[in-house]
């Protein structure tokens, strides 16, 4: 399941389960969200996706993602992603999510480094 919150500093997507084939429509609209409301957020503001701890990402899922966070760099939205396993981290640095978006261990550290830039 794919929920988006606006927490007025930032749109928190958040990923529970499996982010594959079935889901890729889900986190268009996610993202699609996020960005229709980043008129309304302060120029700083950013997306932060966040995956809980039962999250997994299938090569679909991830070709997606890279596409949403492209999107988001090319409309200079700054992006995090957070809630990574080390393996989940290390496969991301590996496909270049790096790249796109900032990794943090927690949403709430990465709503911090964006309120500090």
């Amino acid at each position: 399941a794919i929920s988006i919150r606006d927490t007025g500093a930032v749109v928190l997507i958040t990923v529970e389960g499996t982010l594959g084939k079935e889901s890729r429509a889900d986190l268009k609209n996610a993202f699609s969200q996020a960005l229709g409301k980043a008129p309304g957020i302060p120029a700083k503001a950013g997306v932060v996706l966040h995956f809980e701890a039962n999250a997994a990402v299938n090569g679909a899922g991830i070709t997606e993602l890279v596409k949403c966070l492209a999107e988001l760099r090319r409309r200079r939205t700054w992006s995090a992603i957070s809630g990574l396993s080390d393996n989940f981290q290390t496969i991301f640095e590996m496909v270049g999510l790096g790249r796109y978006a900032d990794f943090f261990p927690t949403p709430d550290e990465a709503v911090k480094a964006l309120r500090a830039n």
